[in-house]
């Protein structure tokens, strides 16, 4: 059951503090794993606890007492609702991001990477300002997964994952999109940027290893706009400059 704080607001009066303790407590069940079908069960027991509080807490039997029950009764169904919205929001706010992020790696997937990526290029070309892609693919993942099994590999992929989100910032976009393949959106970054910081996650990876085998990537830059002015161009510049570099590196 559950309870009192709630219902100790609806009898004070206090309809802010009470509508705030329903949002939060439909978002608390929604993290708790709590199915929709469970949660308006329960709102029909709030409602019928609330009220059951409510009405012994008057007294006589006017018109004034049913009328004050009636209104009670409509305030704790609009808690309910707002109960309910809040736990659908936060929902649709884990469905959303279930359908953005890569489930191995923790990081954004192709699906968000297309998008940010439309979006960060319509942003260089509206302000003229730099914008840095660059693509990694991870090397000597096969062999790792031919020797060691899949679950070495998948321990790879994870650990270059956990190398781009610690030298990413905050308005970098990581993201997993493809087997081996990852990729960095760096708005506001210039080619010597976007060296920097793959110089950063080859020093972070210096000295990792899994299963015997040295974490490296090879990478390839493409640079807004002296690269190209579309997404295309851009990816297609990137995609070559990896293939090059993981021709050189052996990798």
């Amino acid at each position: 059951m559950w309870p009192s704080p709630l219902s100790a607001l609806v009898r004070d009066g206090d309809r802010d503090a009470a509508s705030a303790a329903a949002r939060t407590l439909g978002a608390a069940v929604h993290e708790r794993g709590v199915p929709l079908p469970d949660l308006l069960a329960r709102g029909q027991q709030v409602h019928d606890h609330l009220l059951a509080e409510v009405a012994a807490g008057l007294r006589g039997r006017d018109r004034a007492l049913v009328l004050a029950v009636v209104a009670v009764s409509r305030l704790i169904r609009e808690l309910e609702r707002q109960m309910l919205m809040a736990y659908q929001e936060r929902a649709l706010a884990t469905l959303s991001h279930q359908a953005h992020t890569d489930p191995l790696t923790g990081l954004a997937n192709r699906r968000a990477f297309d998008e940010r990526v439309t979006d960060e290029v319509a942003r260089a070309q509206r302000g003229g300002h730099p914008l840095a892609l660059v693509l990694l693919d991870v090397d000597r993942l096969k062999p790792v997964n031919d020797t060691h099994g899949h679950a070495a590999g998948d321990a790879l992929l994870r650990l270059v994952a956990t190398l781009l989100r610690d030298q990413a910032r905050g308005i970098d976009v990581a993201a997993r999109i493809g087997g081996d393949e990852f990729a960095l959106l760096l708005p506001e970054t210039d080619r010597a940027g976007a060296m920097t910081l793959i110089q950063r996650l080859a020093a972070a990876a210096s000295g990792q290893r899994i299963n015997g085998y040295p974490v490296r990537c090879s990478a390839g830059i493409a640079v807004y706009s002296a690269d190209g002015r579309t997404v295309d161009a851009l990816l297609r510049h990137a995609d070559v400059a990896l293939y090059r570099a993981k021709r050189a590196s052996g990798g």
